[in-house]
C-alpha cells in the first residue's frame, strides 16, 4: 500500500502559496494531493433558474468554464507543491469548500489536510464563515492552518 497523501487546497491566492511554500519547508516533503474545489451558484433569474440560462450563456458552458478553472488552478498548485518538494498530484471537487474539502480527505484516506487562511477575524470572519474554520472541525484527519504571510 502506498504513503497517505497529504491533502493540500489551493484556491490560487497568495494565502494558499503560501501555505504550500511553509508546508514544503515544515513537512519536508511526501506524497499530496493539491485540492480546488468548485461549485455552480443556481439562483432563479427572472422566474427561470440557471438551470437553464445563466446571462444569456447555457448552464453547461458555464459549468465547463467554472470545472477547467477549478482544474488549471490544481495543476498550478501542483507545480509549485513540486517546486516545494512534494511529490504532487493535482484534483478538483464539486460543492462548498468545507465539505469537499472534508469529503476529499476522507475519499484519499488523507494524513493531513493543509489549508492557508486569510485571517479574517471578528465580524467579517463570521459574517463570510471561515473555510479553514469548518474544516478544522470537520476533518478526519490533523489540520495544519497557516496563517496569512504579514
Amino acid at each position: 500500500m502506498s504513503e497517505a497523501p497529504i491533502l493540500i487546497c489551493f484556491d490560487g491566492s497568495d494565502e494558499a502559496k503560501h501555505a504550500i511554500e511553509q508546508a514544503g519547508a515544515i513537512l519536508a516533503g511526501g506524497r499530496a494531493i493539491v485540492l480546488n474545489t468548485w461549485e455552480l451558484l443556481t439562483v432563479p433569474v427572472g422566474g427561470y433558474g440557471l438551470d437553464q440560462f445563466a446571462a444569456g450563456i447555457p448552464v453547461q458552458e458555464v459549468e465547463t468554464a467554472t470545472r477547467d478553472r477549478a482544474e488549471k488552478l490544481a495543476a498550478d498548485g501542483a507545480e509549485l507543491a513540486r517546486a516545494a518538494g512534494f511529490e504532487a498530484e493535482p484534483a478538483v471537487a464539486e460543492g462548498p469548500p468545507a465539505a469537499a474539502i472534508v469529503d476529499t480527505a476522507n475519499e484519499r484516506g488523507a494524513k493531513l489536510i493543509v489549508i492557508g487562511s486569510r485571517g479574517y477575524g471578528g465580524l467579517k470572519g463570521s459574517m463570510m464563515g471561515s473555510v479553514s474554520n469548518q474544516v478544522v472541525h470537520h476533518a478526519p484527519c490533523p489540520v495544519l492552518v497557516v496563517k496569512a504571510a504579514d
